[in-house]
């Protein structure tokens, strides 16, 4: 199931990413939060101390979430 939740946390980024490209912040705010939520809940951070700079970094990536 991690695997599956996973793979949904890395499309929350994308749509993250799209929408802050896009100019809608606040959109892109909700999907990468929930992207936090998500990989928070699973401890599956690849890297604990960036996850955070996921919702605030101008281009974040999907490469914060460990499959």
């Amino acid at each position: 199931m991690h695997g599956t939740e996973n793979e949904l946390a890395r499309t929350y980024t994308d749509y993250g990413q799209f929408y802050k490209q896009q100019g809608s912040t606040a959109q892109a705010q909700e999907y990468l939060t929930k992207t936090l939520e998500i990989v928070e809940r699973l401890g599956t951070w690849i890297e604990p101390d960036k996850a955070n700079k996921v919702v605030f970094c101008p281009h974040p990536t999907s490469s914060y979430v460990s499959g």
